[in-house]
C-alpha cells in the first residue's frame, strides 16, 4: 500500500530565504526503492543520502519572508512511498522532516503516524530518539478527562501531544509533572496517538481511545 506525504514550509524569518533543504529520514517499514518524488511549489533537486534520507534541495528559491509576502512565503513538496510488504498489523509508521532555511538551525515538522491494520502496540521505540521509561494513560478508553503518567519524575517540563489517527495534531498541552490530568471532552470519539516530548526528545508514546 502506498503512502502520500506532503511537506509544507514557510519562511517566518526576517529576510528572504535563498536556499532551502528538506531532509526526511524514512522508517525501515517503508520501501526506499519505491520512493517517487512528486509535485512541489518550486523547482527542486532530489537525491537519496545514506540509503534512507530523502533530500529535496531548493537552490535559489528566493522565498520571501512572511512579513513581506504572506502568501508567497509558503512552499511544499510531495512524494509517495510504499510500505514494506511484510509489515504486520499494528505496525506504526512515523515520519517527520527537517527543513533548513539557508544556514539556520532546522525546523522539525510535526510527526505523522500511519498504522497498519488494527493498532496492537502501545508504542514504538526508536533508538536515538525515544528515551522514555513507561507511559500510563487512565482511564483508557476515556471520555471527559485522561491522566497521563510517566513512571519516573520529570527533570524538566515537557509537552503532551495528542494526534488524530490521520496524523493531525489534536491537542498540545504542557506537562509539568510525572502525572497530570487533561481535558479531552472536546475530542471526537476514536483512536488517538499520544507523545510526551521535550524539544526533539521523545519521552513516551502511547495510544488513547476516546469514547462516550
Amino acid at each position: 500500500t502506498g503512502i502520500d506525504y506532503k511537506i509544507r514550509f514557510q519562511n517566518t524569518g526576517t529576510d528572504t530565504a535563498f536556499n532551502i533543504v528538506v531532509l526526511d529520514t524514512l522508517s525501515s517499514f517503508l520501501d526506499i526503492g519505491s520512493v517517487r518524488p512528486g509535485a512541489s511549489s518550486h523547482a527542486y533537486d532530489f537525491k537519496i543520502l545514506n540509503g534512507r534520507v530523502l533530500e529535496f534541495r531548493f537552490n535559489h528559491i528566493m522565498l520571501p519572508d512572511s512579513n513581506v509576502n504572506q502568501a508567497g512565503s509558503n512552499g511544499f513538496v510531495q512524494f509517495s512511498v510504499r510500505q514494506q510488504p511484510d509489515n504486520p498489523d499494528g505496525t506504526v509508521i512515523e515520519n517527520a522532516a527537517a527543513i533548513y532555511f539557508d544556514f539556520n538551525e532546522p525546523v522539525i515538522t510535526n510527526t505523522v503516524f500511519h498504522t497498519i491494520g488494527e493498532m496492537v502496540m502501545v508504542g514504538l521505540d526508536e533508538p536515538g530518539q525515544v528515551s522514555y521509561n513507561r507511559l500510563y494513560l487512565y482511564p483508557n478508553p476515556a471520555a471527559g478527562k485522561v491522566v497521563v503518567q510517566l513512571d519516573k519524575p520529570l527533570a524538566e517540563a515537557a509537552d503532551m501531544l495528542i494526534y488524530h489517527s490521520t496524523g493531525q495534531l489534536a491537542l498540545w498541552q504542557p506537562l509539568r509533572g510525572p502525572a497530570q490530568e487533561f481535558s479531552i471532552g472536546h475530542l471526537p470519539e476514536g483512536l488517538y496517538f499520544l507523545r510526551v516530548v521535550r524539544g526533539q526528545q521523545v519521552l513516551g508514546t502511547g495510544k488513547l481511545i476516546v469514547g462516550r
